[in-house]
């Protein structure tokens, strides 16, 4: 994204540092033979001057700061049934109270669940990536006046899959698929990702 630099530049470089003071608590375990693992948290954030963009112009994005107490939880679990497979899952929430003039534009929900196969030199997985809706608020700069959400990204679920081989313990040759489902992804407002794609090449650990 843009940033808008007939102000926001010396924007930047004004803004004071987003301070965060965190208290959570939660419950984490084995069962079934310890074969599963699960996690669970439930906490505040207290944000102090977060960074919030915000729509200056069509395609081009400006920072402002607020406070904002944002509760949130998240759970996880992974799941070995037998050896070599691993299936894992992860969600999180959170809900803001902010005193910003902007609204916060991560999503306020999301998850993700994997599946991993081991065998040998060989490793093969699934993986898919749910995100919430994503908002941003637009600034009028004739009128000074703030749209609160005025852009709405769509729930969106990243599916990918790859396989890999480790042809010796300091290479390994490997192929991804990403966005297999062929979504459209907003990374910002106006700015998304869409078609699947797929990579491949050759990782080597020196």
């Amino acid at each position: 994204p843009y940033l808008d630099y007939d102000y926001s530049q010396a924007m930047l470089l004004e803004m004071p540092n987003t301070r965060s003071y965190n208290i959570s608590g939660g419950l984490t375990g084995k069962v079934f033979a310890s074969r599963l693992t699960y996690r669970a948290y439930v906490g505040m954030s207290f944000l102090r001057d977060q960074v919030l963009w915000y729509i200056s112009k069509m395609g081009m994005f400006g920072a402002g700061a607020g406070d904002n107490n944002r509760l949130f939880i998240t759970a996880d679990v992974e799941y070995h049934p037998i050896g070599g497979l691993v299936v894992g899952a992860k969600f999180f929430a959170h809900a803001d109270n902010s005193t910003g003039r902007y609204v916060a534009s991560d999503a306020r929900l999301g998850g993700d669940i994997n599946v991993k196969y081991s065998l040998k030199r060989w490793t093969m997985y699934a993986a898919g990536e749910l995100t919430g809706t994503r908002r941003w608020s637009m600034l009028d700069e004739a009128t000074g006046s703030v749209v609160y959400e005025a852009f709405k990204s769509p729930t969106t679920f990243d599916l990918r899959a790859g396989v890999s081989f480790r042809a010796s313990a300091a290479t390994e040759i490997y192929v991804d698929g990403y966005n297999l489902l062929n979504s459209r992804i907003y990374d910002y407002a106006y700015y998304y990702r869409n078609g699947a794609g797929v990579m491949a090449g050759i990782r080597i650990d020196f």
